[in-house]
This record gives structure tokens, sequence and C-alpha cells, in this order.
């Protein structure tokens, strides 16, 4: 039977549903409770209103994607009022490093829950965890998902904030070198997962926007590779997109996002390196681009990370075409591949394809709800099978 998508049904999950309960800071502390009767099964706490850093937008569309196919609380607590104090009092705060953690008010738990859920971005959040009262009583399981951790920065962190880990029934977290180091402060092993996107929003089926930007890069790069797109793009009138600003906040995580996906599914290459490539480790990230580059169909240009979760999760032909970092090659690699057309479309598939089959946020939701051994609810069901339904359509318009 043939597909119909409406334009609701092409978006991503709509952010923040009415289900979820986020805390304002408008709210007293006596509010700071979700609602008795709000029917959820799974608390989630998340820094969404205490962190608006641009690499957290990532963990808050994986939280929207979690909210829209499960019965879901968000607990965001909100930064106080920002107090008045003198300079020398600031100078002594910063010099002394307290950056204990405050909210708006208290947060006390009004029902029970199947699973609390801690999305955190390094182990300094779970002192804003510690302030949710009661929460280890009123959930029966609970998980913790680190992002970005590395070796480093679990050895440079206090015992006491891993200690809460001891805590947690499973703990996951994206760098797979930190399991290992991250593992003394656990009653179990910690589990690698990798990075996810929501493939649903970056597809750019059925519609097909006009890819009209050339070479997209976000983030860190590579200096040579950037001039040598930059030289390409004056000696050949290429549209190049290109950061000019670094370390960031956003205004809106969701329409950060949403212009992202927007961005890819409009861009015919996609530069893609691993994260700390620039460091000298030995082992490098498999971060977010290759994930976001390939759910948009985008062509990867960069190099793979020297790691198994890569080769593991990205291993269909030619996912990523590796160039050196010093951009000697990038022009001619593009010159290369730009006379293929149909090869790039086959390529294209195939990224679009395993993205929307493998690495949507929602296989990764489901497999932490199976950690902990939960039933998985109808709607992570319901979008699995919406995935599926999508990349049938991708399959069917490549051969007609």
């Amino acid at each position: 039977m043939p597909i119909s998508w409406s334009a609701a049904e092409r978006k991503g999950p709509e952010r923040l549903p009415t289900h979820i309960v986020v805390l304002p800071m408008e709210q007293g502390p006596e509010r700071l409770s979700p609602s008795p009767d709000s029917g959820a099964r799974v608390l989630m706490f998340s820094t969404r209103n205490l962190n608006h850093h641009v690499s957290c937008c990532h963990r808050y569309e994986f939280e929207d994607v979690i909210a829209a196919t499960d019965r879901v609380d968000i607990l965001a607590p909100n930064r106080p009022a920002k107090r008045s104090e003198g300079r020398i009092a600031r100078y002594t705060r910063r010099v002394l490093r307290q950056d204990e953690p405050m909210i708006d008010g208290e947060i006390h738990l009004a029902q029970e829950y199947e699973l609390f859920v801690a999305m955190c971005r390094r182990p300094r959040d779970l002192r804003y965890v510690q302030l949710v009262n009661g929460w280890r009583e009123k959930c029966r399981l609970s998980v913790c998902l680190f992002d970005e951790v590395w070796p480093d920065e679990i050895a440079r962190s206090s015992p006491s904030d891993l200690e809460v880990l001891r805590q947690f029934d499973c703990v996951f977290l994206n760098v797979e070198d930190g399991v290992e180091p991250l593992g003394q402060f656990t009653e179990r092993q910690p589990q690698f997962m990798p990075y996810g996107v929501d493939a649903v929003s970056f597809c750019p089926y059925p519609d097909r926007p006009s890819r009209s930007i050339d070479v997209l890069s976000m983030g860190r790069r590579p200096e040579g590779i950037h001039r040598a797109l930059l030289a390409r793009a004056r000696r050949e009138g290429d549209f190049y997109v290109y950061d000019t600003v670094s370390n960031f906040s956003v205004i809106d995580s969701g329409e950060h996002r949403s212009l992202i996906a927007n961005m890819i599914k409009r861009s015919r290459y996609f530069i893609t390196y691993p994260g700390r490539f620039d460091h000298g480790v030995p082992r490098f990230l498999l971060g977010t681009r290759y994930f976001e580059g390939a759910a948009g169909g985008a062509i990867l240009l960069g190099m793979g990370p020297a790691n198994t979760p890569y080769e593991k999760y990205f291993d269909w032909p030619e996912a990523v075409f590796p160039t050196p970092l010093d951009g000697s090659q990038i022009a001619g690699l593009i010159a290369d591949l730009d006379r293929e057309p149909a090869r790039l479309e086959r390529l294209r598939r195939n990224g679009i394809v395993n993205s929307l089959l493998r690495h949507d946020w929602v296989y990764r939701w489901r497999r932490m709800v199976e950690a902990v051994r939960l039933p998985v609810s109808p709607g992570t069901i319901e979008r699995e099978e919406r995935l599926k339904a999508l990349a049938d359509l991708v399959g069917r318009e490549s051969v007609e």
C-alpha cells in the first residue's frame, strides 16, 4: 500500500508534549513537583533549563524523542535569580571554584515512577540530581546517561560526585574509553552507547529539498581543510557554509536542531572529523556529526574514528570519504565525486536508510529500557514502525 506522509508526520516529535512537566522559573518552590496524576511511568531529569550551551542540544533532542514515545515527566529546574553580591565576593567564589548547584526552589516528588532517568553532560551534573528529594525511594529503577565524558575528565571529577553513580541500576556513556575508568564508581559495569539522531526530522524524504549548499562544516574543523574549502569557494563559486563563532549558547535548543537538520538536508557535502581529532589522543570519539550527516543524506568527507564503534555502526560502503587534514586533496576529491551523480545518490540513500533503521534516538531509548527489563512502550514500537515505513519509501524511490 502506498504511504502518504502529511506535513505533520514528516516532522520529528513535538517538543515538550503536554504530558511533560517542565518547571519554569516563574513557579515557586511549592510547585516544583510533577502532578500526582500525570500518568507517567518515567521521570527524567534534564539540564535543559540549566545549560543552554550548543553542545547540549543533541541531548535535549534525545529527551524530546523519549518524551514523544513514552509516558514521561521531565524535571527541568531553573537556576535561581542572580544574587547581588560584591566584587570581592564574586572574585572569591571564582577563585575557590565554589560552583555548588543552585536551583529555584526545592524538588519533591508527588508520585511514584517505574524509572528515573538522569541525563547528564558530565559528573558535576550529578550534584543537581542529588537535589531531587526522594528519587531513589520514589522510583523503582534508575538509569544515568553521560554525554561526552573522557577518562581525563573522570580523573579530575570529585569522588563525591561519582559515588552517586552507585545508586543507579545502569549507567550509559557515549565515550567508549570512559567505560573502564567510570566502572570503579558503579555497582555494575557501565555500558557504551553511541550517539543517535532524530532520523525523522533529519530525513530529506519525501520532500527532497534542493541541495543548494555545496559544503557544510560545523564546529571544530581542521584549519587546512577550511582554508582549502575557502579557496575552492572563491575559485569555483561554491556556497561553503561554516561557523564563524565558537563555544556559544543557543536561544532555543529545538530550533537550533531544526536549523541544523534543514541545512544538512540541503547540503551536498558535510565535513566530519572525530571528537578530539586535534588533541593527539590515540582513539577518537564517534561524535554526533557522523549521525547527523548520514541521516540528512549528505556525503561525508573527512575521517572516520580509528575505533571499533565506528566500524560497527558505520559499516556500509563509503560511509565517509577520507581526506588529509592539511586540505591538500579535498578540492580534487569533490571534483571527482561530482562526476558521478548516480553514485552519490546511491550513497546518500545508504546513509539515510541506515540512519532510519539503526541510528534514530528511539533505538537508544529501547536499549536503556530493556537494560532495566521494563516493557517497551507502545509509542516506541509505533515510532520504529514509522521509521521502517520511511526507510521503505526511500528504498522504493531509488528503483522508480
